[in-house]
């Protein structure tokens, strides 16, 4: 006769371990998704690109989602993470869908030799799709003085 054996809960520390491998924010590693439809596919700045200039405003910009079963216009919620300051977010904000593709002038505030991480996802009312991949971007290191 086999004996059953009970088997360690370990889902709890590899969550721990793919955010930290992943460099995925804590909130990306478990989401609800009520909305039926593909995750926004994104363009620019492409992922660890590392910005010459420390900008004003950065345009984040995505390929929209598509529905699973329906058309729809969907509006798109960017969030914009600091990874340099223990992922913090910064920004979050809906914005309405272009016609392919759907922008967002994130006016920062930036940081001089940091990296920031940023995600989206498409929303129609209350219902929410899955998130995108996440993309790293890195500011310059601080200008030296006169």
């Amino acid at each position: 006769m086999l004996k059953r054996h009970r088997l360690p809960t370990v889902f709890f520390p590899l969550v721990a371990v793919a955010t930290a491998w992943f460099g995925l924010p804590p909130r990306a590693t478990a989401q609800t998704v009520s909305l039926k439809a593909t995750s926004p596919a994104l363009l620019s700045p492409a992922h660890a690109s590392k910005l010459t200039d420390l900008p004003n405003v950065l345009t984040l910009s995505v390929s929209n989602a598509a529905g699973i079963y329906v058309s729809a216009v969907f509006d798109y919620r960017f969030e914009v993470y600091n990874v340099t300051n223990g992922m913090a977010l910064v920004s979050s904000a809906v914005v309405n869908s272009g016609a392919n593709t759907t922008t967002y002038a994130f006016a920062g505030p930036f940081a001089y030799s940091t990296v920031y991480q940023w995600r989206v996802r498409a929303e129609l009312d209350s219902a929410t799709g899955p998130w995108s991949t996440a993309w790293n971007f890195e500011t310059p290191k601080s200008q030296a003085g006169p």
